[in-house]
């Protein structure tokens, strides 16, 4: 959208933007202390990032915290934590459209509603179109071992065939099991169809 509207602006993508062989926590920090915004975007699995945190720290000692955009995506609200304490955007186009409008604007750049409308329209369709794509993963992509959770016995054989009575052991197993799955169920119901989500 900055391109379209003429805007000079770099960004940086840590992920993108760092040249192999490159020591990437030295480059990290050369690049923060250059940029004048952050968009944070927070996935359930980056919410508890460390990173996400030392960006953010590292940002708000540069600027203030006044141009820290926080971009939600599959999270569910409200959001805690230090990163709770700002206004946020979420992946609907209203959002983001809002978000893209008030960056641009909190770096004083030039651009006119008109353009800036026409701008984001054009490039809005192929954004929603990955996001949506991003939106559902399966269980099992989220959960390292799913299928092992369920190697015991206890799940294995139908009840009128224990011969094993250990019915305690069996019990703590079971527990087990649901203990782990509760343990991932805040991204799970972030990323995962809602079928899936039901114990």
């Amino acid at each position: 959208v900055a391109g379209d509207l003429g805007i000079d602006y770099r960004s940086f993508l840590s992920s993108q933007s760092i040249p192999i062989g490159k020591r990437w926590f030295d480059w990290l920090t050369a690049e923060l202390s250059k940029a004048n915004a952050a968009v944070l975007c927070l996935t359930p699995e980056a919410i508890s990032s460390d990173w996400i945190h030392y960006e953010a720290g590292a940002m708000g000692a540069r600027f203030g915290y006044e141009r820290i955009m926080v971009f939600l995506h599959n999270v569910p609200e409200p959001l805690t934590g230090p990163l709770g304490e700002f206004q946020h955007a979420n992946s609907t186009r209203e959002s983001t459209r809002k978000m893209v409008s008030d960056l641009i604007a909190s770096l004083e750049l030039p651009a006119q509603d008109a353009a800036f409308g026409r701008a984001f329209d054009a490039h809005w369709p192929r954004l929603e179109t990955e996001l949506r794509a991003s939106r559902y993963r399966h269980v099992r992509e989220i959960i390292s071992g799913f299928e092992s959770l369920f190697d015991r016995k206890t799940f294995r054989e139908a009840s009128y065939e224990c011969v094993d009575e250990s019915w305690l052991r069996r019990y703590a197993g079971v527990v087990e099991t649901l203990v782990a799955l509760r343990n991932h169920l805040p991204i799970i119901e972030g990323q995962c169809h809602p079928n899936e989500n039901r114990e």
